[in-house]
């Protein structure tokens, strides 16, 4: 459990931790420690040329980031891991980024029984939240 506490001004302790971490944010942007790192990725080419890899599952967030990866001069290798529950729109994104952006797509199959099995064992433990 985290205690909430005022300073004596009557600030509290969870905004200071926060205007710590946004004062280092700033610091390392002044610094452009993120372009740094960024060209050292973009510098780094493995030995079939990619720089780095999205995890892609066709939604909005990895579509997204799989666009500013090309805007960012990245050359990803994107993986995506087929679970059994796709859906037209899942793979027609999956299909128009690779078309679009020219990245490579590595799928991971997984067997569907293995999945059932999964499914079926967290269900009967109750736990509320499956993510994969």
């Amino acid at each position: 459990m985290f205690i909430r506490t005022l300073d004596s001004d009557g600030v509290c302790n969870v905004c200071h931790v926060v205007d710590k971490r946004h004062r280092a944010i700033n610091l390392l942007k002044e610094n452009n420690y993120f372009e740094g790192v960024l060209s050292e990725i973009i510098e780094y080419k493995s030995p079939k040329g990619y720089n780095c890899i999205v995890g892609l599952s066709g939604g909005a967030d990895s579509s997204y980031l799989t666009v500013k990866a090309k805007e960012l001069g990245l050359n990803p290798l994107l993986v995506y891991i087929d679970n059994g529950w796709n859906t037209e729109v899942l793979v027609s994104n999956i299909q128009c980024l690779i078309k679009k952006l020219g990245f490579e797509l590595y799928t991971i199959v997984i067997d569907w029984n293995e999945i059932k099995d999964l499914v079926r064992s967290f269900l009967k433990a109750g736990v509320i939240d499956i993510y994969w």
